[in-house]
Parts: C-alpha cells; structure tokens; sequence
C-alpha cells in the first residue's frame, strides 16, 4: 500500500501530442517506466524531450512489475488490465494519475497518484474481562464471487482533485480470500476501548486489496444447503474466565471452532474498511457471537445468560403456644 511518505518504486506513463490550433493527437509516449532514482524519478525507457509548442496529457499507472497500459489511443483515457492476487500476500496497490495540458515551460509534471482498489482490513476487540478470546482464522466466502479480474480506465482530467476512474465487468471470480491465518492465534486482550489489529495496513501485513464491487451478505434461514450470500468465518476460541486470570485447565470454553457473520458491503475505490469483531458487547448481528458454522441451523453460538428474580414471601414459623414465664427479681 503506497502513500505520500512510501512512494512506489516505479510507474509507467504515456502521453499524448497536441499541436496549437489543432484537435487530433498524436502518440508522444507509450509505457515509458519510470524509476525512482533517490530523490529524482528517471526513465528508463530513455530520455524524453518536451515538444517546443503544443500540449502534451500525461497519463500513469503503478503497481505490480508496473503495468503496461492495454489499450491506447491519443487523446483518450487508457485502460489497464488488473489482476487480483489469490494470497493476499501478493496483493499489490494500483495506482493511477493524469497532468493534462502540460507544456514546456511548465518543467517537471506534477503527477497525483490516486488509489484505484479498496483497502479491506480487520480488527478483533474483547470487551469482556471475564472473557478469554483468540482468533486463528478469518475468511471471506461469497456464493456469488468476489470480483478478482478487470479493466480500469483512467479519467480524462487531471487527478489533483477528486477525480476518478472506472472499472470495466470483471472477467474472472474467486470464491474466497483469507486476510488473517494462523497457527497458534492471537489473543485478544480485554481492553474497554482499543482493539487488536489483526491484518495491518499494507499488503505485506494482510490488508486485502480489492477490486471495488457490491456484496449481497446471507440471509440466516433455516433449512439451507448452503450459504446464499457472502459470509466471515471466524476461527476463534472463546472462554469463560470465572476468576481474575485464564486458566485452560480450570476454565470452560463457550466456543472453539468457527463462528458465521453475514458480510454485506460496498467497497469503494480509494477507501479504506476496517471491520471489528467484537466480543462481549451484546446487540451485535447473529446475537453476541455471530452463528454456528451450519447454514440449515443459523443458530447463535453464544447466548447471554440473564436472570429472573422472584423472592419468597416470608411465612408463619409453627403455631405452637410457648409458656413465657417474667418475674420481677
């Protein structure tokens, strides 16, 4: 995930000639790589010049190995092909930027990068001191797949405000993805306010980065086959703490295995979403836990223990005469 303060290695750039007094362009650059070369950025295409008159609208893109733009033609928006990495891992930020109307007298060309993918990333926060909780797993399953591959064209304005491009119909599906695993898990502490941050906020660390796309979440029923929509499985432990500290040995688990969450969202392009999971705090979806992991039986895997109170009226001891003797010593 690139930014201001860790810019990208690289990025690839085209241009296109307009003459004054003229309507046509020409082609003056095509997927040019553009290299960051300490403080300075050189291309290592080769040298370019700029054109004595005339206007010149740069257009770049950066992200894994710097792609080449798919499709060109002067004087209209490019299109890049993306790809969305299985393991997340993998998963690189795409970037794009557009200067248009440039001229010679204007020296170096101001480009601002905007982010084309959605950032998805994930926290765990426990509420509960009497609660012990660990997450091993988490995993995003849709019935009706995830977009994975698409076109992005870039916009025909410069990307200095709030400009932006457009995802062409995705081409390609992925059933699932996995932003957090592992082996041991991790625990998430009680703490009142903060929450534990599972995924991180590059790709390197787990955030998924996704093509922008609608999710239909599913719709707990019984009797299903299967999930009808897009679902969270939570791998994670849950015990009930009856002391001051956890003791495996002398505690009782309320959940181990996998806890279901119906997911429906919107990501957009641009935007960051970070999901909490958050336990022992009740009014939550699928009561305080989310469901088992059983589509033909969306029942609830933790229910809050409440209390109803009656009190016995108090009653007549045995009436049974008792001699009272007083004397007056």
């Amino acid at each position: 995930v690139y930014s201001a303060n860790e810019l990208m290695p690289k990025f690839t750039v085209n241009a296109a000639y307009k003459a004054e007094g003229e309507s046509t362009y020409r082609n003056y650059i095509q997927n040019d790589v553009i290299e960051k070369d300490g403080s300075a950025w050189k291309n290592t295409s080769g040298t370019r010049y700029w054109a004595d008159a005339g206007t010149l609208d740069f257009y770049a893109v950066a992200g894994a190995a710097s792609p080449a733009f798919a499709s060109w033609t002067p004087g209209q928006a490019p299109t890049v092909a993306w790809t969305v990495e299985d393991e997340k891992h993998l998963q690189e930020d795409l970037l794009y930027a557009v200067n248009t109307g440039a001229k010679k007298e204007d020296g170096a060309v101001n480009l601002n990068f905007r982010h084309a993918l959605a950032q998805v990333v994930f926290k765990a926060a426990n509420r509960a001191s009497n609660l012990y909780v660990k997450v091993k797993q988490i995993e995003l399953i849709y019935a009706g797949k995830f977009a994975k591959q698409s076109s992005y064209t870039l916009p025909t304005a410069d990307t200095d405000g709030t400009t932006v491009g457009s995802w062409g119909t995705a081409t390609a599906y992925l059933d699932q993805f996995t932003p957090f695993a592992s082996t041991d898990g991790v625990e998430i502490p009680y703490n009142a306010s903060n929450a534990t941050n599972l995924t991180g906020d590059n790709a390197n660390s787990g955030a998924l980065l996704v093509i922008p796309q609608s999710i239909t979440g599913w719709t707990p029923a019984a009797g299903e086959t299967a999930y009808d929509g897009a679902v969270i499985k939570l791998d994670c432990e849950i015990w009930n703490v009856a002391g001051t500290a956890f003791s495996a040995s002398t505690d009782v688990p309320l959940h181990i295995g996998k806890a279901v969450i119906p997911l429906n969202a919107t990501w957009e392009q641009g935007k960051k979403y970070t999901y909490v999971f958050t336990f022992g705090e009740t009014g939550g979806t699928g009561g305080d836990g989310g469901y088992e992991d059983d589509p033909s039986d969306p029942t609830p895997i933790m229910e809050t223990i409440s209390f109803t109170v009656t009190v016995d009226k108090f009653v007549d001891g045995d009436n049974q005469p008792e001699a009272v003797n007083v004397t007056n010593d």
